[in-house]
C-alpha cells in the first residue's frame, strides 16, 4: 500500500472521536499509567507526547533528525491513527502536521499496546521489531543513529504525558 493511498484520520484533540476507531472507544476512569489507555486517551496523550518531546530535544538534535527525517508518520493500526510529524531543519522544530504529508519519508507502523508497552520497559522496540509488532519504512540505515535518541526521547515523553493526563483527570 503507498503512503498516499493511506486513510489519513486528522490527529488533532477538537476531532478525537470522528475517526472510525473500531474497539477500546470508551475511557473508564481511574489513573493508573501502567494501565493501557483506550483510543480516545491515548490520542489525546500522544499529542501531549509531541508537545513534550519538543521541550526535551536540543536544538541541534532536532535539527540533525530534520536533516534526513522531515517528515514521520506514525500509524496506529489498532485505533485507525494516523500522525503525520513535520521536523524543521532551518527553524529546528517537531510539529503535527495540520494535513496529511503526501510522501513522508519514514512510516512507523504499530499499534498502541506495543508503544504503550515499550514506554513502560514491558518490550523493546527491538524485540517489537523482530516480531513484527513494529513495522519502519523509509529509515535509511545511516540515520538509524539519529532515529534510536529520538525514539528514547519519545518514549519518556509517552510515560510523562501519560502520569501529567492521569494526574489532571483526577484534579
Amino acid at each position: 500500500m503507498s503512503f498516499a493511498n493511506m486513510k489519513v484520520v486528522r490527529f488533532a484533540p477538537w476531532n478525537v472521536g470522528q475517526s472510525t476507531m473500531n474497539s477500546d472507544f470508551s475511557c473508564s476512569p481511574g489513573n493508573d499509567s501502567y494501565k493501557l489507555p483506550c483510543a480516545i486517551r491515548f490520542t489525546r496523550v500522544f499529542h501531549h507526547a509531541i508537545q513534550l518531546l519538543r521541550d526535551k530535544l536540543t536544538t541541534e538534535q532536532k535539527s540533525r533528525v530534520a536533516a534526513v527525517l522531515p517528515t514521520v508518520r506514525w500509524n496506529f493500526e489498532d485505533i485507525d491513527l494516523v500522525v503525520d510529524l513535520q521536523l524543521r531543519q532551518d527553524l529546528p522544530d517537531i510539529s503535527i502536521a495540520r494535513q496529511a504529508v503526501r510522501d513522508p519519508a519514514m512510516q512507523i507502523t504499530i499499534n498502541r499496546e506495543t508503544l504503550h508497552d515499550s514506554a513502560w520497559g514491558r518490550t523493546s522496540f527491538g524485540a517489537a521489531f523482530l516480531s513484527g509488532d513494529l513495522r519502519i519504512h523509509g529509515l535509511p540505515p545511516l540515520a538509524l543513529t539519529r532515529f534510536i535518541p529520538l525514539m528514547k526521547h519519545m518514549l519518556a515523553s509517552y510515560r510523562e504525558a501519560l502520569e501529567q493526563f492521569d494526574e489532571t483527570s483526577n484534579a
